[in-house]
């Protein structure tokens, strides 16, 4: 799937640590972002099944926006089943960080069961997206991160 991506965002998708860091390296920190809506609701049917939750539990969502200069780069949605907020609080006082500043400093995270999507150009503006479980110490949560045409123009990200 990742040959189908635009060239320019291949490394972006390739990624295992956190895309806030990387955009934040390769922006010089110029990089803005912004609480769109979070709150409860039930889990997705493919949500249950990555999260390892009854379908339709509840699960806590948050949707947020990484800008650069005004310019939407991305839309991030993140999605935390009631244990892992019971073990990390703090995801649900987050406002306008980005999740990943929380939970790549904590020692062990990793990115796993990495999927992308590359939609066909008329279905814009979305067309690329990665959607990931992030496992902490003890816990998971979901994170989907769909790119935006203006991230075609943020080079290549830091080696980190």
């Amino acid at each position: 799937m990742l040959r189908r991506a635009p060239a320019a965002l291949r490394p972006w998708l390739a990624g295992r640590g956190s895309l806030t860091a990387a955009l934040r390296g390769a922006c010089a920190s110029a990089v803005d972002c912004t609480l769109l809506a979070q709150g409860w609701r039930a889990a997705s049917a493919h949500e249950s099944v990555r999260l390892r939750l009854a379908p339709g539990a509840p699960v806590f969502w948050r949707r947020v926006r990484f800008t650069r200069a005004g310019r939407p780069l991305l839309v991030g949605n993140t999605v935390v089943p009631p244990r892992t907020l019971a073990r990390w609080p703090a995801l649900r006082r987050l406002g306008d960080r980005p999740v990943g500043e929380l939970v790549f400093a904590v020692p062990g995270t990793c990115r796993q069961q990495v999927e992308l999507a590359v939609a066909p150009a008329a279905q814009a503006p979305a067309r690329v997206s990665r959607r990931s479980v992030i496992a902490l110490p003890g816990c998971v949560l979901l994170v989907e991160e769909h790119f935006l045409p203006a991230a075609l123009s943020l080079g290549a990200p830091p080696c980190h």
